[in-house]
């Protein structure tokens, strides 16, 4: 399902809407006339409602936390039946997907491309959908994104990715998320506020221990023993990156200055892949905390070690 992180809140109380507005903060961006947009739609029926409507009224409702007559629950129940339509992940690496992000912008979303496509993708709401849901264009012939309104589109006849990871880094790159801190910045913040040690994880972790006793430290544990899957999907890519980020925000809002993210058993042939997905979720987490300034990587492999270094 394309929405699978709304599989916690099908059963929604009060005491969950916090919770609920992290994880709509994280994963959605609203276009800025979504409240205009609202006004239109608010006692339009829930099953007549298109997809990015439905995002609409369930941002707004729980923003408010107007929770009544069962409307949110609607929303998320018909949200949750909606089919995942992410393509699946590249075998890329960085210094190539680096490389295809720097010509977005010079890939243009032309309204002629809409005859030669079947699904669209936007790096400024990280949405992949179906072209047919392309209503509007600007007056440079460019199409929009039906979600968030910008012409941030590419389609599958660009062959360029279309998975999670890809377009969060697109979005950081050209400094269109509402992080607000652009990539050349980003890059600043991981070469002075992250080490990379490589060593054993049981002892170090015994060293931590003790050093906890004289400074205020959190250890994120990482068992990745369960990664040596040949095949991994847009699903489970999209799950890892936002375990990362809560981990990562959850020390941010203890108000500690480091952390400790230790990682072992992972199997060779997924390195790449874990590697791209800690630097991007660090990246993300680093470009809006302000307690959170210090993070010590700890693996027991030498191929990761090296990718970070």
């Amino acid at each position: 399902m394309k929405y699978w992180w709304l599989e916690n809140y099908k059963n929604l109380q009060i005491k969950m809407i916090p919770e609920l507005l992290h994880d709509m903060d994280y994963f959605l961006v609203m276009p800025k006339n979504y409240v205009k947009i609202y006004e239109k739609i608010k006692d339009v029926e829930v099953d007549r409602l298109k997809e990015e409507e439905l995002l609409i009224n369930l941002y707004v409702l729980v923003s408010s936390k107007k929770i009544k007559d069962n409307r949110v629950l609607l929303i998320i129940q018909k949200l949750l039946d909606i089919p995942n339509n992410f393509l699946p992940i590249s075998d890329y690496s960085l210094k190539e997907i680096l490389k295809e992000i720097e010509g977005l912008r010079e890939n243009l979303p032309i309204q002629e491309k809409l005859d030669f496509n079947n699904i669209a993708a936007c790096y400024h709401c990280g949405q992949v959908f179906y072209v047919d849901k392309i209503q509007s264009v600007n007056k440079n012939g460019y199409c929009l994104c039906p979600y968030c309104g910008k012409h941030s589109l590419y389609f599958d006849n660009d062959y360029i990715p279309m998975n999670p990871s890809f377009l969060k880094l697109a979005s950081l790159y050209y400094g269109i998320s509402p992080l607000g801190c652009r990539y050349v910045n980003l890059k600043k913040m991981l070469r002075k506020n992250v080490s990379v040690t490589l060593g054993n994880v049981i002892t170090t972790n015994t060293v931590i221990q003790n050093r906890k006793r004289k400074r205020k430290q959190t250890t994120i544990l990482v068992d990745c023993s369960c990664m040596d899957k040949k095949k991994i999907g847009s699903l489970e890519e999209s799950i890892i990156l936002k375990n990362y980020y809560d981990s990562l925000m959850k020390v941010e809002d203890k108000m500690e200055y480091e952390t400790t993210i230790m990682i072992e058993n992972i199997a060779v042939d997924r390195v790449s892949f874990l590697t791209f997905l800690i630097i991007l979720s660090i990246m993300e987490v680093l470009s809006k905390t302000v307690y959170l300034k210090n993070i010590k990587i700890l693996c027991d492999s030498k191929e990761l070690y090296e990718m970070l270094t």
